[in-house]
């Protein structure tokens, strides 16, 4: 098989393109990766910055999640999702760099307060079962980031305004049936984190703290609009 994706469940950098691939109907082969550092002698020699995710094409050998993005866009001529002409690829590539260099380090601390207690690799935590107080001092801390995001939503709930690369860029965690994703409101106006166990939903961190469901709707159901990056 041509394209091969080194990746963990657990990345969210290595999830983008997993969706991308999804979203082109391209077959490829998955090699696990461990999430925990320092990583795996047999990974560094092949990808010396030994982050995830990396993907090889053939001869092509690919570090960084948004080049793959790009790369894979051109790759099957999808001009939709990465524009041609340069002033309109040069705000996908602009809203791509922010989103990793501006807006999503933020997210992290939240994330592992709420499902990385336990080692990511061994199933993750329950968000429920997380030290609410740290949580919520984690979740203000991101607040000021979210208020940035918002410049880059347009009304009809994409990024830019039309469906590019740049809404595959920014879901949350993943790990062993435990997923976490940022949302918002179904009227736009608010931010939360929903969390899900092998696609049912079981509640959301929002400003006010953690919400278990009152009911367990699977994620088709779910009265939310996913967050327009993923939409």
């Amino acid at each position: 098989m041509s394209l091969v994706l080194y990746t963990n469940p657990a990345s969210s950098n290595a999830m983008k393109v997993r969706f991308l691939l999804a979203e082109l109907g391209l077959e490829y082969e998955r090699k696990h990766v461990p999430i925990g550092r320092p990583r795996p002698d047999w990974y560094v020699e092949i990808y010396p910055f030994g982050t995830i995710p990396f993907m090889r094409d053939g001869d092509l050998e690919l570090g960084e999640s948004n080049a793959m993005l790009r790369y894979l866009a051109g790759r099957e001529g999808r001009t939709d999702l990465y524009p041609a002409e340069p002033a309109e690829r040069a705000r996908v590539d602009w809203a791509l760099d922010a989103w990793s260099t501006q807006l999503r380090g933020p997210f992290f601390p939240a994330e592992r307060i709420a499902l990385m207690r336990t080692p990511i690799d061994e199933g993750g935590s329950r968000a429920e079962d997380a030290d609410q107080a740290e949580l919520a001092e984690a979740i203000e801390a991101v607040k000021p980031r979210l208020d940035l995001m918002e410049r880059f939503i347009a009304s009809n709930g994409t990024v830019l305004g039309t469906f590019t690369t740049e809404d595959r860029a920014t879901w949350c965690s993943d790990s062993d049936g435990w997923s976490a994703e940022l949302r918002r409101s179904k009227n736009g106006r608010h931010w939360f984190l929903a969390v899900f166990e092998a696609g049912v939903y079981r509640g959301r961190y929002d400003s006010t703290g953690w919400h278990v469901a009152t009911d367990r709707k699977r994620i088709r159901h779910l009265r939310s609009y996913q967050l327009p990056l993923v939409a």
